[in-house]
């Protein structure tokens, strides 16, 4: 299981990356619609669309960087896939 995650890390990190730059897009695109933002807390917070895609944008970002650490831990431990 780890090294089949390991051959697939460059293509998961490209997706993401991919991901990432398409919910930017979107998040730029959308930045005029108004909607109502809902939490557990508090009800119809109005928020722009173009604001949530640009988190979603977001998290995809901070995926990728703990998936380069986990690259960089695997192959400080001897766990470096050849290719």
């Amino acid at each position: 299981m780890r090294l089949a995650a390991l051959f697939l890390s460059d293509k998961v990190l490209n997706s993401l990356a991919m991901l990432e730059q398409s919910f930017a897009r979107k998040g730029k695109a959308f930045h005029h619609i108004l909607k109502s933002g809902r939490t557990h807390m508090m009800d119809a917070v109005p928020i722009r669309l173009g604001q949530e895609f640009s988190a979603y944008a977001t998290a995809m970002q901070r995926c990728g960087v703990v998936l380069r650490q986990a690259q960089h831990c695997s192959a400080k431990s001897g766990w470096e896939v050849q290719r």
